[in-house]
């Protein structure tokens, strides 16, 4: 009987031992964000470097559309990464989250030239993140926006291009509310 009872001791903490790594490795932060993610929420955190301006490509993969036009365009990890590295910089923690990990809308409306080509991303989080670039410019986080009543100030087509024409407030043009005070997340 004794026998039975420090066998069934020693089983029961070989599980325990079992469970308990298998919640650490498991609970780590994973590689997947490039390291990236086990930063968020820490501001001491160390910011990647922010990426060189591109150079506009006044040639493109094709014809030139009419200026005015807003396109959807695919969020590349290289568009990602400069714009983690911009919330990092210039964002806050909110941010910085929503740029690594979040759901971003990412679009352009078009101008005459490459130079004059605006684009937007858009982070969905408690509250919408904003962030634009002109031509071959870097990118510039522009605030964070509370959904209940405000959007950022994207123009209505690229809204619509996205699919997101439900928006509280009617967006395009200046937004009436701002972003978040100090516009850090």
């Amino acid at each position: 009987m004794r026998r039975s009872l420090a066998l069934m001791a020693t089983v029961l903490a070989l599980v325990g031992a079992v469970v308990a790594v298998g919640v650490l490795v498991l609970g780590a932060p994973s590689d997947a964000q490039d390291g990236l993610a086990a930063a968020v929420g820490e501001e001491a955190a160390r910011c990647p470097p922010s990426p060189a301006p591109v150079e506009p490509d006044e040639e493109g993969p094709g014809r030139r559309v009419e200026p005015g036009t807003a396109w959807s365009l695919s969020l590349d990890r290289d568009t990602r990464a400069a714009l983690v590295a911009t919330a990092c910089h210039e964002g806050g923690a909110a941010a910085l989250d929503v740029a690594t990990r979040g759901t971003v809308y990412y679009g352009a409306v078009f101008g005459t030239a490459a130079a004059t080509d605006v684009h937007y991303a858009i982070g969905m989080g408690e509250r919408l993140h904003f962030w634009t670039r002109q031509g071959g410019d870097g990118w510039h986080y522009r605030g964070d926006f509370d959904t209940r009543g405000c959007v950022p100030p994207v123009p209505v087509e690229l809204y619509t291009a996205w699919g997101l024409s439900s928006l509280p407030q009617s967006p395009g043009g200046p937004s009436s509310c701002g972003p978040a005070a100090g516009g850090r997340g």
